[in-house]
């Protein structure tokens, strides 16, 4: 099974390399890579190095180069023709999904991680006289774990939508619509029970747990919960049809 999601991992990581036709789809990662690596950071200045930044960078960088691709996965098959010659190989379902979900994973994670090096040497040259501006070694731990986390959570919302979308735009719209559901947080969390809010609230006064630990749990689960929804949806006749 390995092998099978290695060969789909390397055909879209070769896709990925030209999308959008030559220069473009080269320039797309490096014009990420600046706004995620240079701009951002300057924005933030020394606040760069903080957990809170650290843990806010977790969810930013996927997005910024998990929502340019994700679309394409099934959708942007659909529309080259070249779905019903893939789903005609005799890789295994899981082997395609996991394979396309794993290379949109692996090329967030590796930008993201260009893009934080090149955040800390930013800051740290902008603001000289605060020098040196690192965050704890755990701090980067928990944030690469965190995209790792975050990335597959989008990518697997996004491959979900492109399952189902005929066309790339329309995928991309629907997928731009999801993104708007954090938003609703502050809605859910002042409709939940007043009892319910307050163990919350004391399990993480008490340091029985901790935000981040919460946060990455719920990330974990949320992965479960839509990679499994995908292997369900996964079929093959329902696809080329």
């Amino acid at each position: 099974m390995m092998r099978e999601i290695g060969v789909v991992m390397r055909k879209e990581l070769k896709e990925m390399g030209v999308e959008g036709g030559g220069r473009r789809g080269r320039l797309t990662p490096i014009i990420g890579v600046i706004v995620a690596g240079v701009v951002l950071p300057l924005n933030f200045g020394v606040k760069y190095v903080l957990p809170g930044t650290m843990m806010a960078m977790g969810f930013i960088l996927p997005l910024l180069f998990v929502l340019p691709i994700v679309a394409d996965t099934f959708a942007g098959e659909r529309e080259r023709h070249t779905l019903e010659t893939l789903l005609a190989t005799r890789l295994p379902d899981q082997a395609i999904l996991f394979g396309k979900v794993a290379a949109i994973v692996g090329y967030a994670l590796v930008l993201s991680v260009v893009a934080l090096i090149l955040g800390v040497v930013a800051v740290n040259v902008a603001h000289p006289e605060a020098r040196p501006l690192l965050a704890p070694a755990a701090t980067y731990a928990t944030t690469l774990v965190e995209i790792v986390l975050a990335a597959t959570l989008m990518t697997g919302i996004g491959v979900l939508i492109s399952l189902g979308a005929p066309t790339v735009r329309q995928a991309q719209q629907r997928f731009s619509m999801v993104l708007l559901v954090p938003m609703l947080i502050p809605a859910v969390v002042g409709g939940m029970p007043a009892g319910l809010r307050d163990s919350i609230r004391e399990a993480l006064g008490s340091g029985r747990i901790t935000a981040t630990q919460l946060l990455l749990a719920t990330l974990l689960a949320l992965n479960a919960v839509v990679l499994g929804i995908s292997m369900q949806r996964f079929r093959r006749s329902r696809l080329i049809t």
